[in-house]
């Protein structure tokens, strides 16, 4: 059941007084994790995320199982959503054209993007995206303040080589400041190829994994959303998700995925697998050791790619 938690397609809304029921006994425990969550529902009383397709019941059982309570800080942000600038802090209103690799050289393909990315619920017309979030009482504006230009990148495959991946430009903000300009500044550690090599041992195994749409499994905070738009076709689209072209996107995703890897090392290691240490919630990747005898080497996250490395196969 764990596992479906990870996955893109297992969830649907979450039960609210479900969720906030587990949620009063995880701060009534008086854990570091409920603590730490009682303060964020006082620091930031966003409404949970209703248009997510994770499973947010077992989010909060397996982060609230981590021994770090800045665990608590992801589970905030995966079910109430990523804050673009802190809310309250003004933006003014921008509009930037899509760029010609997105309406010249590649529209058919842009466009079949664009229909996936509403079909599977990760943007929608701006009208229903703002009244999603005023049915909650969030205010939102009327019309969105931030229109951003899109481009088209070359990603062909085996069966379509005209494939593209549409990413917005949120460092052109035309005459204005840019949305990437008014993000704090974050850091984001990946893991390298200096790492890969050093987890690998003569009879050793790896192997790679990676998440689907992994940026686009993030919310965007409801009350974020009126500063990421699109205006494709003549028509006006809100984001749910997190798109990819925000500064400060890596830095989310590679956080999820490093408590992906945190929950997988101690389910392995509560099954008596000896394991090497996972990253810290700091994104520090400590490095591999391989020992003798089987084990799990390392789990190296990168953004949505997981490469995994045991000692021996049978591991």
């Amino acid at each position: 059941a764990d596992r479906l938690a990870w996955t893109p397609t297992s969830g649907s809304a979450p039960d609210l007084p479900r969720l906030h029921r587990e949620e009063a006994v995880i701060m009534a425990s008086g854990s570091a994790f409920g603590l730490r969550v009682r303060e964020l529902r006082s620091l930031k009383p966003w409404p949970v995320l209703l248009d997510l397709t994770i499973d947010l019941h077992a989010w909060l059982r397996v982060l609230a199982d981590d021994p770090d309570p800045a665990a608590a800080d992801r589970y905030w942000v995966l079910s109430r959503g990523w804050e673009i600038i802190p809310a309250g802090q003004h933006h003014p209103h921008t509009f930037v054209r899509n760029y010609a690799s997105a309406e010249l050289e590649s529209p058919a393909a842009t466009n079949r993007e664009v229909e996936r990315f509403i079909g599977k619920g990760f943007m929608d017309d701006w009208s229903t995206v703002r009244d999603e979030a005023r049915a909650l009482g969030v205010s939102v504006p009327d019309d969105p303040t931030v229109t951003m230009a899109i481009a088209a990148v070359p990603k062909p495959t085996e069966t379509d080589p005209s494939n593209v991946r549409f990413v917005v430009d949120a460092s052109n903000g035309g005459d204005n400041i840019s949305i990437n300009d008014a993000i704090d500044d974050v850091t984001t550690k990946l893991a390298s190829a200096d790492l890969a090599m050093a987890a690998c041992s003569r009879g050793g195994f790896a192997w790679r994994s990676d998440v689907s749409d992994d940026f686009a499994q993030h919310g965007v905070a409801y009350h974020s959303r009126h500063l990421v738009t699109i205006n494709w076709n003549g028509r006006q689209l809100g984001y749910r998700r997190m798109g990819m072209g925000f500064s400060s996107a890596p830095h989310f995703a590679q956080l999820t995925s490093i408590a992906i890897v945190r929950a997988v090392t101690r389910r392995l290691r509560n099954l008596g697998l000896r394991c090497g240490n996972p990253p810290g919630w700091d994104m520090t990747i400590p490095r591999p050791s391989p020992r003798r005898g089987h084990g799990m080497t390392a789990i190296l996250p990168y953004l949505d790619d997981f490469g995994t490395f045991s000692a021996t196969r049978a591991a």
